[in-house]
């Protein structure tokens, strides 16, 4: 997985190393307002590898080292109850967690949103670093 290129030498995108199990926590909680959020969180292998995109993370994943797919973006909304991750890449999320990934790199936008992700659901193992300093 690789880092969007125009975003090398920013400071304010940051990659945290997420757990699946508690992203599928937070993820159920999307309202049924976000349709596509909400039916993908609440899914299961089954749905997800039926999902009519699924087939273009299949074939992206399929590039390996040589063209790497973009690493996932998601957001921590924590201004309505319950607090919730929305993931902005969904065809390569249900891909990953269909394909039995526990825990994989994910993008996130900004200081605040990026720490409550990695101290909700972040594997802590790995700290939160920006794009920036993990291409020094």
């Amino acid at each position: 997985m690789r880092a969007i290129s125009t975003n090398y030498g920013n400071n304010d995108t940051y990659v945290a190393i997420i757990n699946s199990d508690m992203l599928l926590k937070f993820w159920e909680n999307v309202p049924e307002n976000d349709q596509i959020n909400y039916e993908l969180s609440h899914g299961n292998e089954e749905s997800w590898v039926s999902d009519y995109k699924y087939h273009y993370a299949e074939d992206g994943f399929t590039g390996g080292i040589s063209n790497p797919v973009p690493i996932p973006k998601i957001q921590y909304i924590d201004n309505i109850t319950p607090n919730y991750i929305t993931v902005l890449d969904c065809t390569r999320t249900i891909w990953l967690l269909a394909n039995g990934a526990d825990s994989f790199p994910v993008e996130c936008t900004g200081y605040n949103n990026a720490k409550n992700v990695y101290n909700f659901i972040g594997k802590k193992e790995f700290e939160l670093k920006t794009i920036a300093e993990l291409m020094k």
